[in-house]
């Protein structure tokens, strides 16, 4: 079938009052038969439908000739056609649509084919069936039959027929015809999918051959003007009771802390971290509110000491050992760097030691912030897994630590001595701290 564009020169849109040459109803319901093209110049209307059903002519135009390429004299000349044959529903001349099987010779209105349980299959060579020979789909007894409707969920007489229809993949998700056209309508080609286990190839197919109208187009919330521009906007306030940001409660800088945190359950409060003493990259912050939109706030006041181990639980002090079990190291697969790497990772452990100690500019906690972005374990760990990876430079003196936050990856320069490891590390973790105070 040729794209449904729906922009074309002479094509107007329809009065309400204007009747179908060919179904000879005035209905406007683009739903049921398709979009009604008004051509002014020929004095001619038409329900699209009509004209992709009808038995007598077929689309030889370009897309933006004339009704989506149906040419007006072949139009004509179905009309002409159809005018000598009576609908087997309502007995009235013009049945324009007859059923794909040969030896069948029942004819209808597009419309009272609808009536008629017809089956249009809009695929193809847009074939028709009557309620004799329509497709039909079968029950599989190993699977347990539904009691609702997977769309508007109203109960469903579980039994296959014109009006039950499921889907071919999951085979438990049951719907009222109906209800998967309005759905199709919606949700188009693009986003038309079963509703419970989103298969969308195999159930398109079967909901085509069993007459189900599929647009291409993309789906009808996508094109509303709009339609998401408030999903765009970001709560961005600081709500704390003193504000300690001399540029006001809506200033937020991109890290440190006057950066606007928001709170994770209901992203509705905000506060800068310097004013609720939260550490830097910490995200784990929750407002009051948040927990009332929860239904949580009050019996967290009534049974403060049930819920005491998970906001305020202690905090385990950081160790070189549990800073080393935190972190996997990734080795070359070259033989001469993992000599090099395997120095680094014992000039790393040393200076975790240091760390501990306190013989080093740095403090744990400022090395695992630098890492990771924040200076505690989580309670569920991190993730991904903090991880170190080395870096080789031909100048020793610019070969630097690095890091990625985002990733909780580390990574080490491979230098030639321990002495030197430990002044770029300390330079690079100190001056990351200060920068997060600023």
């Amino acid at each position: 079938m040729k794209a449904l564009n729906e922009k074309s020169a002479e094509i107007k849109l329809q009065d309400r009052d204007l009747i179908c040459c060919l179904c000879k109803r005035s209905e406007n319901n683009k739903e049921k038969y398709g979009e009604k093209v008004h051509l002014e110049q020929h004095n001619l209307a038409v329900h699209f439908f009509c004209l992709l059903m009808s038995s007598g002519i077929c689309q030889r135009g370009e897309e933006d000739e004339d009704v989506y390429g149906f040419l007006v004299g072949d139009i004509k000349k179905e009309i002409r056609r159809s005018s000598r044959l009576r609908c087997f529903h309502c007995k009235k001349a013009g049945a324009s649509v007859g059923c794909s099987i040969k030896s069948c010779r029942q004819m209808v209105h597009m419309p009272c084919g609808l009536e008629q349980e017809f089956v249009f299959q809009f695929t193809g060579l847009f074939p028709s069936f009557c309620k004799k020979h329509a497709p039909t789909q079968s029950c599989d007894s190993s699977h347990s039959l539904p009691h609702s409707c997977s769309i508007c969920l109203d109960p469903i007489e579980p039994i296959l027929s014109y009006h039950v229809l499921k889907c071919p993949a999951c085979h438990g998700s049951w719907f009222h015809r109906k209800c998967v056209q309005n759905y199709a309508h919606s949700a188009a080609m693009f986003f038309f999918k079963c509703t419970l286990c989103n298969n969308k190839e195999q159930f398109q197919q079967e909901m085509l051959r069993m007459g189900i109208y599929i647009p291409e187009r993309d789906a009808s919330w996508e094109l509303e003007e709009n339609a998401f521009v408030e999903l765009l906007q970001v709560y961005h306030r600081c709500d704390a009771v003193k504000c300690l940001c001399h540029k006001g409660r809506e200033h937020s800088s991109q890290s440190g802390y006057f950066e606007i945190v928001l709170c994770k359950l209901c992203g509705s409060r905000g506060t800068h971290r310097k004013c609720s003493n939260i550490r830097v990259y910490e995200a784990d912050w929750i407002f009051r509110e948040g927990l009332r939109t929860l239904g949580m706030f009050e019996q967290v006041q009534m049974c403060s000491e049930t819920f005491f181990p998970v906001f305020c639980g202690p905090v385990e002090r950081l160790t070189a050992e549990s800073v080393m079990e935190l972190f996997t190291t990734r080795l070359s697969e070259e033989k001469e760097k993992q000599v090099l790497e395997k120095t680094t990772i014992s000039f790393w452990k040393q200076y975790l030691h240091e760390c501990e100690e306190g013989q080093c500019a740095a403090s744990l906690e400022d090395l695992l912030t630098f890492a990771t972005g924040t200076d505690l374990v989580p309670a569920i760990g991190f993730k991904p897994t903090p991880s170190i990876s080395f870096l080789s430079s031909p100048d020793n003196l610019c070969a630097f630590p690095q890091s990625n936050c985002d990733a909780n990856h580390l990574i080490l320069p491979t230098l030639p001595s321990y002495q030197l490891f430990k002044k770029h590390l300390d330079y690079t973790v100190c001056q990351f701290s200060v920068m997060q105070d600023i």
